[in-house]
Formats: C-alpha cells, sequence, structure tokens
C-alpha cells in the first residue's frame, strides 16, 4: 500500500490511500483565503490526482480525483471527488452535464429573484 492520509469529515473518520499497482497519484496542496467573514479564514486545498480509494466513515470509493478543502478546526474539511469510469466522459458529455449545471443554478437565481436571467 501507497500513501495513506487520514482526516476527519463530517465527524467520521476518513482516509484516502494509493493502492499497489495503480500509478502513483499526482498531490498538489494550495493556499488561499476565503473571504466569507472577516477577518479572511485560510483555507487549503489538497487534490490527489490519479486513481486511488476514498474511505469516507464506512464507505468506499473507487476515484479518480479527489480534492479536500480544510478550513480549520472551526469550519472543517469538505470533500469532492470523481468517482473512476472504465470508459471516461467524451468532451462532448462534459459540455451537455456542464450546460445543464449552467441552467440548474440559472433557475434557482430566477426562480430566488436574485437574477432575472440572461448573460450580460
Amino acid at each position: 500500500m501507497g500513501r495513506i492520509e487520514y482526516f476527519e469529515h463530517s465527524n467520521m473518520k476518513c482516509c484516502r490511500k494509493e493502492v499497489d499497482g495503480w500509478p502513483p497519484v499526482e498531490v498538489t496542496v494550495q493556499h488561499t483565503l476565503s473571504y466569507y467573514s472577516d477577518p479572511p479564514v485560510p483555507r487549503e486545498g489538497r487534490r490527489w490526482k490519479g486513481r486511488h480509494i476514498l474511505i469516507l466513515g464506512d464507505k468506499e470509493y473507487d476515484v479518480d480525483c479527489s480534492l479536500l478543502g480544510d478550513r480549520g478546526p472551526k469550519i472543517g474539511i469538505s470533500v469532492t471527488m470523481e468517482e473512476h469510469r472504465e470508459v471516461p466522459l467524451t468532451q462532448a458529455q462534459w459540455d451537455s452535464i456542464n450546460k445543464r449545471v449552467d441552467e440548474a443554478a440559472v433557475a434557482a437565481l430566477v426562480h430566488a429573484g436574485i437574477w432575472k436571467g440572461g448573460y450580460s
């Protein structure tokens, strides 16, 4: 077994692991500030790109990419992942997904009265 990173998410013990026989994952760390409060809160993003196992509590996921966004002990860690697919999505499929997400976001903003729709 390769690298292992332990963390806590939503009061669950979690980890992500490299697996022998799969190519090593590429690890990147990015430090930024979150400006949703005063003073700004430091944020650390740790991305594992490459096939690995992500364990969240008692659930195990085979993923190609995962990102942990750590905003400190008061706010905690957010987790995003891209599950492994034997046949990757084509660019046309990604474009279709992104278009549906944009349409849903615009509809939600219009429904909430925040935006009148359309682009300026």
